[in-house]
């Protein structure tokens, strides 16, 4: 009769082993509910990264836009500055112009922005557009003249440089 009393589990025993078995699960729900918080933590993480990314990515192509606009009042302002030196009486107006357009300049260049070298140079498709050729016995591909500057923002280019580059004639 003792040996059944050992084998027969007493009503605090079942309790204590319901209440583990409890636990267990309840260790196992906390665990993937863990989980799963550590998952939406690093969701969140990789948005607000993504989100960073995507504004300053918007911010530098509004910056090259401001500056691609910039470029050609540059153009613009360096023309009307070589036709006012041109034109006769105006040295008072170009000397005032010039020192506008030297200002000009410099912000540009705070900005980054630096003219691309074209003239006397090898045509670069990453920097130069060929807008027209120039029959040549010699030197294919040298740049002969500048059309419209280039210009860089940085390391990149923020306008190709329009050129007319040489071409050898084909004899045959």
């Amino acid at each position: 009769m003792e040996k059944q009393k050992e084998h027969a589990a007493s009503p605090l025993e079942k309790q204590v082993v319901e209440k583990e078995k409890i636990l267990k699960e309840k260790e196992v729900k906390l665990q993937e509910y863990m989980n799963d918080l550590k998952r939406v933590q690093a969701d969140f993480e990789n948005y607000v990264k993504r989100t960073e990314r995507d504004r300053e990515r918007s911010m530098r192509m509004s910056v090259h836009k401001l500056l691609l606009n910039l470029v050609d009042v540059r153009d613009d302002f360096e023309r009307a500055m070589h036709a006012m030196k041109n034109a006769r009486g105006s040295e008072t107006m170009t000397n005032g112009m010039s020192m506008i357009f030297e200002s000009f300049k410099k912000v540009l260049e705070h900005e980054g922005v630096r003219p691309i070298e074209a003239v006397g140079k090898q045509v670069d498709p990453h920097l130069h557009e060929v807008v027209k050729h120039l029959k040549s016995d010699k030197d294919d591909g040298l740049i002969v003249e500048e059309v419209q500057k280039g210009y860089f923002v940085h390391d990149q280019v923020l306008r190709p440089a329009k050129v007319i580059v040489t071409k050898v004639n084909d004899h045959g």
